[in-house]
């Protein structure tokens, strides 16, 4: 027993990959549960006192909002974590540059998202969430994207600094202030009243999170850099396919949604879809702690040609990922009917389509690393043609072959996420074969100049 004890923590605590990617891991899981937590009361809060075609109208509005965020630039939280974790000690120049740099396109573009929804209000409500009478809370909702975009990249540059204490720390004040904020509007102003709440909260964060980072910069000797920042090489080539990338999900989303609104009775079947995908996430919460950890460590590993470590990695993360969410699908599914009841007599009828999102979800995490390794290697715009691939199953599914229901939605997710995971494993077995050749040929190079050197000096 004592040598199995003293083998797990030689494995954990003293080897240097698994002590980065666990201490990342358990500051990401500390800060996720407490978010999970708040999201779980205040989603019983809403779905209560909002009523089932309240809180399917709040769930519309809020997939549009994210639509918006993904355009001003939630692909920049990706690319500030890589290029901070690549250059923080080779280039701090170029990694205060590169933070300067998203730091003006979240605001050009969030400033932009933000005025056209003032003035479009109207007819965008009628477009984008199928009710012209939710344009007050698309304004609202609007607002929100300036900071929410500065947010990601504030959020992304401090995590590539492998600080994940002081994120943690900043996800856990403004997941607080969500709870506190968007509850009490939902009491007091219903709909509009959770939008206001929530962007109250991101406007109160700002500030915060901006002056952590630059005293979080400052130790790498690094200052962030907005002259001549667009000159940055390279950088563009990554930033717009990660963006690409993550505007393809949330379009999607929003569009299966906007469908399943437009139906008889359609807010309460996205109500009851909406509180069924709440808990079937509950699966991702520990595997994506690992997948966060590895998104700062892999960048760093590829710059060093560190095959033996990347490939270790992602067998580690991807064998705790796959344990992990089977054991948390196991009893959500068998405590579906309590869990869902504590929205409101209503969501009992989400339990076939809780049933079908905890089996897609438990499947998906095994590959979460996958996304980070593609990241990592630059592979941006092969992973934006898997993106697109999920994106023409899922809606072409949900719309030719599954009924406008929660239950066809999820069942669209299912079929979506399952060919997305076959092409995304196959491709990181091709990735891992063709990365193996070339860092072995490079050190080889390495070794025979060496090797001249030492024979010409003889």
């Amino acid at each position: 027993m004592r040598a199995v004890a003293a083998r797990i923590y030689k494995t954990l605590f003293t080897d240097t990959l698994h002590r980065r990617l666990v201490g990342g891991a358990l500051w990401n899981l500390l800060r996720t549960v407490f978010v999970q937590a708040s999201s779980f009361v205040s989603v019983i809060i809403f779905a209560r006192v909002l009523g089932p075609e309240g809180f399917g109208k709040l769930n519309m509005v809020r997939a549009a909002v994210l639509v918006l965020v993904a355009v001003a630039g939630s692909g920049l939280g990706a690319a500030a974590t890589k290029y901070v974790a690549e250059y923080r000690l080779a280039d701090p120049l170029r990694a205060g540059k590169s933070v300067g740099m998203l730091y003006l396109i979240a605001s050009a573009v969030g400033i932009l998202v933000a005025i056209t929804c003032v003035i479009f209000s109207e007819s965008l409500a009628g477009l984008v969430v199928g009710s012209k009478n939710l344009s007050l809370e698309l304004v609202i909702g609007g607002l929100s994207v300036f900071f929410l975009a500065i947010g990601s990249v504030q959020i992304g540059a401090i995590a590539g600094l492998e600080q994940f204490r002081c994120v943690a720390f900043l996800v856990l004040i403004e997941a607080t202030l969500n709870l506190i904020f968007a509850s009490s509007g939902a009491i007091l102003w219903g709909v509009p009243g959770v939008l206001a709440g929530v962007t109250l909260a991101v406007v109160v964060m700002s500030p915060i999170k901006h002056k952590i980072l630059r005293r979080e910069l400052k130790k790498y000797g690094i200052e962030i850099v907005y002259q001549e920042a667009w000159k940055v090489g390279g950088t563009w080539k990554f930033i717009l396919p990660a963006t690409l990338v993550s505007m393809t999900a949330q379009p999607v989303e929003w569009f299966l949604k906007l469908r399943l609104a437009g139906v008889v009775n359609g807010y309460e079947e996205l109500a009851i879809f909406a509180v069924a995908s709440s808990l079937a996430l509950i699966v991702q919460i520990l595997p994506s702690q690992l997948a966060t950890s590895a998104r700062s460590i892999l960048p760093n590993l590829y710059a060093s040609k560190d095959f033996v470590m990347i490939r270790k990695l992602l067998i580690t993360n991807s064998i705790y990922s796959g344990g992990m969410g089977v054991m948390v699908a196991i009893p959500l599914a068998l405590f579906a009917t309590f869990l869902l009841g504590l929205y409101g007599p209503n969501f009992n009828k989400g339990v076939e389509a809780l049933y079908l999102l905890l089996f897609s979800y438990s499947t998906v995490v095994i590959g979460m690393t996958f996304t980070e390794l593609l990241t990592a290697c630059g592979y941006m715009w092969l992973q934006y043609l898997h993106r697109i691939v999920w994106a023409v199953v899922s809606v072409v599914s949900g719309i030719y072959l599954f009924s406008p229901t929660a239950v066809g939605l999820a069942s669209a997710y299912v079929l979506g996420n399952f060919i997305y995971s076959v092409i995304q494993a196959f491709t990181v077995v091709w990735l891992l074969n063709k990365m193996k050749n070339e860092f072995v040929e490079s050190f080889q190079i390495k070794d025979d100049c060496v090797s001249c050197g030492v024979n010409e000096i003889n």
